[in-house]
C-alpha cells in the first residue's frame, strides 16, 4: 500500500501556487492548473520585484520572494499585459506581462 501512495505522489504534480493572499489572511487558491489563469515568476529587476512583493506583504507581512515564487494573472490589470497578435485567451500560459 505504501508503494501505491509513493508512486501516486511522484506521478501527479499539483502545479505552482500563487503566493498572494486576500482579505482575512485567505490564500489565493489559483494554481498553474486553474483554467484561464497564468502564473508569472517574480522579476529579477529589484525595483519591480519589490513592488510585486508589496502586493503579497499586504496579507503576509514578513514574506520574501524565493526563486520559485509566482503571482497569478488575477492580481494584475488587463493593461499590465502586452497586446499580442498571437495571443489566445484560451491559452493563458502564452500571456506576457509588460515590463515594469
Amino acid at each position: 500500500m505504501a508503494e501505491t501512495q509513493n508512486s501516486r505522489a511522484k506521478g501527479k504534480s499539483l502545479g505552482k501556487y500563487c503566493v498572494a493572499g486576500g482579505p482575512g489572511k485567505v490564500s489565493c487558491k489559483n494554481n498553474s492548473k486553474t483554467e484561464g489563469i497564468s502564473m508569472h515568476r517574480f522579476p529579477s529587476d529589484s525595483s519591480v520585484r519589490a513592488k510585486w512583493a508589496c502586493i503579497v506583504q499586504r496579507h503576509r507581512p514578513q514574506w520574501q520572494p524565493s526563486s520559485t515564487s509566482v503571482l497569478c494573472s488575477a492580481h494584475f490589470k488587463v493593461t499590465d499585459f502586452e497586446q499580442r497578435l498571437d495571443f489566445n485567451p484560451q491559452e493563458p500560459e502564452n500571456s506576457r506581462l509588460r515590463d515594469g
